[in-house]
């Protein structure tokens, strides 16, 4: 975005070291990522979705809730959540569905190799393949989500340690200019 609207400066991609390729310990579950509390409406929209279609009955109490840090659980209905588990860390765990909306978080979770499905709404967001609007198209999406991938070989070559090692050496070369 930064080389689409400033012409005169230049950028150096250095990748995401909070992306981990590997290590992480496997959960069957799935995970759904609430937005900024800006976009309520839309969580909510997304959530209804998910709880009519009753395809993610099937995975029992391994559905989680990632709420927005600047989020508050009292922004929800009460029974739009009940049957999910609230989660604050993600540190470790590896999700075999991830949902959400617009979120940062979805396209990391997609670059550790992790299956996403996004909720589109009129909200811009970069297209991560699967995508839903509304119940049938869920239902649909989820018959097909493990067969995409998020390809990143465009974004970045660089994950985990390795980024911040290529973070701190760009930092390096700035300073010493």
């Amino acid at each position: 975005m930064v080389n689409k609207y400033c012409n005169d400066v230049s950028t150096i991609l250095v990748g995401n070291p909070l992306i981990k390729k590997e290590g992480c310990f496997k959960n069957s579950g799935v995970l759904i990522i609430l937005d900024h509390q800006l976009y309520l409406k839309e969580n909510i929209e997304m959530l209804n979705i998910l709880n009519n279609s009753g395809v993610l009955d099937i995975y029992n109490d391994q559905v989680f809730v990632k709420l927005h840090p600047m989020d508050d659980i009292d922004n929800y209905k009460s029974n739009i959540l009940k049957k999910y588990n609230i989660i604050m860390s993600l540190d470790n765990l590896f999700f075999s569905l991830v949902i959400g909306h617009t979120s940062s978080l979805l396209y990391i979770r997609g670059c550790q190799g992790e299956n996403i499905l996004r909720y589109k709404s009129k909200i811009p967001a970069i297209d991560l393949g699967v995508e839903f609007i509304n119940q049938e198209g869920f239902i649909e999406a989820y018959k097909t989500h493990s067969s995409k991938k998020i390809d990143t070989s465009e974004i970045s070559l660089y994950y985990g340690k390795e980024s911040s090692i290529v973070f701190n050496e760009c930092i390096c070369e700035i300073l010493n200019l």
